[in-house]
């Protein structure tokens, strides 16, 4: 038995990694939290629209529901990658965090500090998670 075919073994069968890679782990559940909250941004301006709001372009309000409805799946399968122990998925993955810090600082900016300070966290902790040793060893034996 190769060594990647015991330690999907010892996972349960679920070809997941470790539990000595957690923050690997911790990558994945922000890429779901962020994917969650994308496709809750989509449902809701979706229903929002549909209930009657006329915005000044309605082309371009249902263009941002289908681009956050797409980010939404986008990152479900990022966070399945990153589940099976995907090499490819960290890419992905480290994109979004690098682009949710300046969305988060100019959301600060703007004074929303109660939507900015956790995406800020969900962004450094992404990275975090994203780089660490252990993630790249994970990431490397599967």
């Amino acid at each position: 038995m190769n060594r990647s075919t015991k330690n999907s073994v010892d996972d349960e069968g679920r070809g997941g990694p470790s539990p000595s890679s957690w923050p690997l782990f911790v990558a994945a559940v922000v890429i779901a939290i962020e994917s969650a909250v994308l496709a809750a941004a989509a449902l809701g301006l979706a229903v929002y629209q549909s209930l009657g709001h006329r915005p000044h372009d309605a082309l371009d309000s249902w263009l941002v529901v289908g681009f956050a409805a797409f980010g939404a799946i986008a990152l479900w399968w990022v966070w399945r990658g990153l589940r099976q122990c995907r090499r490819w998925a960290r890419a992905p993955g480290v994109l979004v965090q690098i682009i949710a810090i300046p969305v988060a600082f100019n959301t600060y900016g703007n004074g929303v500090w109660w939507v900015a300070t956790p995406l800020l966290v969900c962004a450094v902790l992404g990275l975090v998670g994203l780089f660490a040793p252990s993630t790249t060893k994970a990431l490397l034996e599967h």
